[in-house]
């Protein structure tokens, strides 16, 4: 399970990819059916357009921490092997790899698998 420091980190890592963002969303509660992402939206009272930007930025933050907390979900728990086309693959190790999605980039350590022979 990705915790929301892991999260801030991966995010951080890929920074170069993201235009300069404040942590304005945070993974609230999580189980096996659902998140709670909560999101706070700093206004500028003189300021529309700053306003909705900000907006624009919580919403893709949330949507990051969404979409690496969904790719989690498909993690095999327990590094245990796998078989696949009749082939069983046993856990290697982790990397990191860079997913595109609709909110901007994400950063989320997938497990790697290799067969034998």
């Amino acid at each position: 399970m990705l915790t929301e420091q892991k999260v801030s980190t991966l995010i951080s890592e890929n920074s170069h990819q993201l235009p300069d963002i404040i942590m304005t969303a945070s993974i609230v509660s999580r189980n096996s059916q659902s998140i709670t992402i909560q999101i706070e939206v700093p206004v500028q009272k003189s300021n529309m357009l700053a306003s909705e930007d900000s907006l624009q930025q919580a919403l893709n933050e949330a949507g990051r921490l969404g979409t690496a907390e969904i790719l989690d979900l498909y993690e095999i728990p327990g590094r245990a092997a796998v078989v696949v086309n009749g082939r069983k693959l046993s856990y290697k190790h982790q990397v990191a790899k860079c997913y595109e999605t609709p909110y901007g980039a994400v950063s989320v350590e997938r497990a790697v698998y290799q067969g034998s022979g």
